[in-house]
């Protein structure tokens, strides 16, 4: 009994399948039988051409699907993040994300995560370490020392505050990502960085995110087709007073 065993190509969508044309027909060449454990009805083993013809019919067939499945896919994922849907990477610091209907299509949406009443340290959540931030900034705070006194009150760091596994994958995508620089491993030291990062962000007025400008390094707000900002989300503040807060930043 003859036993071959196939793989096909990785990527069925970057091209066509080519091994049932060509490297298949040559088979009985080399003593080789091609037979469908699934398909009774594919068999070759008779050398029938039929049947050679046949399993290349339903192997492009099966490329077609896959080539269908792969723009369905990328089809909603554009639509998602048309409409701003926080649809990949970890929910941003502060924030809880949940399922919401928009025109027919579900998104997520981000809101502000659970407050407490807590003096800002180990027992305040991240949403009230958020809103400690905005207000610090706003009255003159440098990231600087924003930092320090996060650190000193002992508020875990956005890496601090995830559980176990969801704080060793961020670590290891932010180590593939660093060139150099000073880590962000610690649970409890707060750098400007993240400060500033965190300000800069314009989920805090709700705004959806679009690409990296290159020139500033910061995320831009997404817009429409008529140049409009995507606002799907519950932020922390007003639209106005997250631009007066980077104009604040800016002035520093």
């Amino acid at each position: 009994m003859d036993v071959c065993t196939f793989e096909s190509s990785p990527s069925p969508s970057r091209g066509p399948p080519t091994t049932p044309c060509s490297p298949w027909r040559s088979r009985p060449k080399y003593g080789v039988a091609i037979v469908s454990t699934q398909e009774p009805f594919i068999n070759t083993s008779d050398d029938n051409p039929f049947e050679v013809e046949f399993f290349a019919l339903i192997a492009g067939l099966a490329h077609q699907e896959s080539k269908n499945k792969s723009k369905f896919i990328r089809d909603a994922f554009a639509e998602l993040k048309a409409k701003g849907s926080h649809s990949s990477g970890p929910v941003p610091y502060g924030f809880r994300a949940e399922p919401v209907q928009v025109d027919d299509v579900t998104i997520r949406m981000l809101s502000p995560g659970p407050m407490s009443d807590a003096e800002i340290g180990p027992d305040s959540t991240p949403a009230d370490n958020v809103m400690y931030m905005i207000e610090e900034a706003e009255n003159g705070a440098k990231e600087n020392a924003i930092a320090s006194a996060l650190t000193d009150a002992k508020v875990k760091t956005p890496l601090g505050s995830l559980d176990e596994d969801a704080a060793r994958a961020r670590r290891e995508a932010a180590l593939k990502r660093r060139k150099n620089g000073p880590s962000d491993e610690a649970d409890y030291e707060w750098s400007a960085t993240v400060v500033r990062r965190i300000l800069r962000d314009p989920r805090l007025a709700g705004f959806a995110i679009g690409p990296v400008n290159p020139k500033t390094k910061r995320r831009e707000i997404l817009r429409d087709e008529n140049g409009q900002p995507v606002r799907p989300h519950q932020g922390f503040i007003e639209p106005k007073r997250w631009y007066d807060l980077q104009a604040i930043l800016d002035g520093r």
